[in-house]
């Protein structure tokens, strides 16, 4: 969407880190040294606000952010035509709804000159998350919440190189018109409380300090264990990680040998963004490539390499090894933490770990049922391959149910801060929630029901309960005055 906010990734997706700047991001998030707020399993949705119609308007793609953004009434209508047909969407349907209705209602409990602050130009949308109980994710919150992530900045028309000073006084305003909107939301928060809907800022994630134990010794040995043979050292990048690999497949599966200015060109093919494709002046296509390294004896192999359906492909089989490092060592960063927005966080935790147990145990038999009617449905078949090879590769970076060590889905921070550069660890959660994805939706819906009515689900008063039942009182009162 040409958003100037920062990116949320992976941590072995920055392909400019280096290996000594990964074990510091560990040893920062694993002592406290930096905030982290809680990643929220929910519906995402942009909205801005209209300045002459005074109200908000919504975005979900570049189409609705050119036009800056659509009624929630457009909105809705567009998930209704695309949930036709699907009962299964209509919760769907109603949480966007719910939940645009009530920013709708915060919004007009906001003074003006604020509103005129928050959203002091066009393209300032806030960036938010929207669970609720009619939706049943993965994970179950206890409520319906409207989550605050940030302010991005979409610039429209082409985009523009900016210097650093330009993109860090952009970057400032942001920061500070969030802040803004944060403050006013939590003073403001018994007037734009609508019905059992809270909404609230990235709510801060207390982790345990294991700064006292063998952790961070752990993760240098796991990082040297993967460069093992590679003659690659701690100052090394990710990049050059990649490069490595990436030049023994070409060597071993090409005829002739390949100019190093084709390979630095399928290199970026394989390593950059999305961003930094859009900002690439070169064109690089299999046609130049092929220029590059005429040799007919090499054409399929430079198309298996190249290809842009398959370059990210190559990317992350290269990376696996520190995707499954991740998984192991964010869970014990994340392990214990408390959600802000469940009653009990330890159950939620229990129901996961026994869901995805029991899916575990299922795909196999599901896989085994689809290559027996492969025999007359081809279809099946290659839905049966595809199934098995997703499951092996989560329950590879799951290694165990044990591995989801808390009932929230994970953690995101910015590191360096004030870097605009986002990560998440997701710990356990991630390849759970893959996992979780592999069987049909109303055979999925009957395990996880099943789950879910073995645990006593009676919901309790929280902190975040009580407030909510409070506001409503208050609301109430205040209307009779």
């Amino acid at each position: 969407m040409g958003a100037l906010a920062g990116h949320m990734s992976h941590v072995y997706e920055n392909m400019s880190m280096t290996f000594n700047e990964l074990i510091e991001l560990f040893d920062a998030v694993s002592s406290g040294k930096i905030e982290a707020s809680e990643k929220v399993d929910g519906q995402n949705l942009y909205f801005t606000y209209d300045h002459t119609s005074g109200q908000a308007m919504f975005a979900r793609n570049a189409g609705h952010w050119k036009v800056g953004g659509i009624t929630r009434e457009a909105m809705t209508a567009d998930f209704i035509h695309k949930g036709k047909g699907k009962p299964e969407y209509d919760a769907v349907i109603k949480t966007f709804d719910d939940g645009m209705d009530t920013i709708q209602g915060a919004l007009r409990n906001i003074d003006q000159a604020v509103l005129d602050a928050i959203f002091y130009k066009p393209g300032v949308y806030v960036n938010t998350e929207i669970m609720s109980g009619d939706n049943r994710n993965i994970i179950v919150y206890n409520g319906n919440f409207i989550v605050l992530h940030g302010i991005d900045i979409l610039e429209s028309g082409e985009p523009q190189e900016l210097s650093p000073a330009e993109i860090a006084k952009v970057d400032i305003a942001a920061r500070q018109a969030f802040k803004l909107l944060k403050n006013e939301v939590e003073n403001q928060e018994a007037n734009i409380a609508k019905e059992n809907w809270e909404v609230v800022g990235p709510r801060l994630v207390q982790l345990q300090n294991l700064s006292d134990g063998d952790f961070i010794e752990r993760v240098e040995q796991a990082i040297d264990g993967i460069l093992g043979g590679t003659g690659l050292g701690l100052q090394n990048t990710f990049k050059d990680f990649v490069s490595y690999h990436l030049a023994n497949v070409i060597r071993e599966t090409f005829k002739e040998p390949i100019s190093q200015e084709a390979f630095d060109q399928i290199l970026t093919l394989v390593t950059e963004t999305s961003d930094e494709k859009k900002q690439r002046t070169e064109v690089i296509t299999l046609r130049s490539l092929k220029k590059l390294h005429p040799h007919d004896e090499d054409k399929v192999a430079l198309g298996n390499v190249a290809k842009s359906t398959t370059v990210k492909k190559v990317l992350g089989i290269i990376l696996e090894p520190f995707a499954q490092m991740t998984v192991l060592f964010s869970s014990e960063v994340i392990a214990g933490a408390q959600s802000y927005f469940m009653t009990d966080t330890g159950r939620a935790q229990e129901i996961l770990q026994k869901m995805t147990v029991a899916f575990m145990q299922r795909i196999p038999e599901y896989v085994k049922e689809l290559i027996e009617t492969g025999t007359t449905n081809p279809k099946a078949e290659r839905m049966a391959l595809s199934t098995q090879a997703r499951f092996d590769k989560n329950v590879r970076r799951l290694v165990d149910a044990s591995n989801i060590t808390t009932g929230i889905e994970g953690i995101v921070f910015e590191y360096p801060p004030m870097s605009r550069r986002y990560y998440k660890f997701t710990g356990g959660f991630a390849p759970a929630n893959q996992i979780l994805g592999l069987l049909g939706w109303d055979e999925k819906a009957d395990i996880m029901k099943s789950v879910r009515k073995s645990f006593n689900t009676t919901p309790t008063l929280n902190e975040s309960s009580i407030r909510k039942i409070v506001r409503r009182v208050l609301g109430r009162f205040y209307n009779l005055l």
